[in-house]
């Protein structure tokens, strides 16, 4: 992250004496900014180009809430909603995450999560219904009905 924008290794070949990375945007809003890394990434060699957009608003998680169900399955949970992973699909530089309700209720929320979970880079679209609700157990968390 620079400036508060995100980037994504352009790829293995060495450029200007280290590493291409190309804004995160550079597919959905055609941005050509970039940004020459040395060899150990610790160290920026070259700025070149500029952003055509806004950075992207991130939420910072000090320990992201992940909750396991009783099925087997683990959950992420923000704001009192569920997400389920979409087998490591990638989305705006992270791990796209859908409401745990696409397929009941067709809700179209989604967020996108950092690769070493630690960072929501985006939450997109708005949820068609509640917060679900669980009950904790000691093997997992079960969703409660709606009465």
């Amino acid at each position: 992250m620079s400036g508060g924008y995100t980037f994504h290794k352009k790829s293995g070949e060495k450029y200007s004496g280290g590493f291409r990375w190309q804004c995160s945007s550079s597919k959905i809003k055609r941005c050509n900014a970039i940004v020459v890394l040395s060899e150990d990434d610790n160290s920026v060699i070259r700025i070149h180009g500029f952003h055509n957009h806004e950075p992207p608003n991130y939420h910072f998680l000090t320990e992201p809430q992940f909750i396991n169900m009783l099925t087997g399955k683990t959950l992420l949970m923000v704001e009192s909603y569920t997400f389920h992973k979409n087998a490591d699909v990638m989305y705006s530089g992270g791990i796209r995450w859908s409401c745990s309700s696409k397929g009941s209720r067709k809700c179209h929320a989604f967020v996108v999560l950092s690769k070493d979970a630690k960072c929501i880079l985006r939450i997109g679209g708005i949820h068609s219904h509640e917060p679900p609700r669980f009950q904790a157990t000691r093997s997992g968390y079960i969703r409660l009905t709606d009465k």
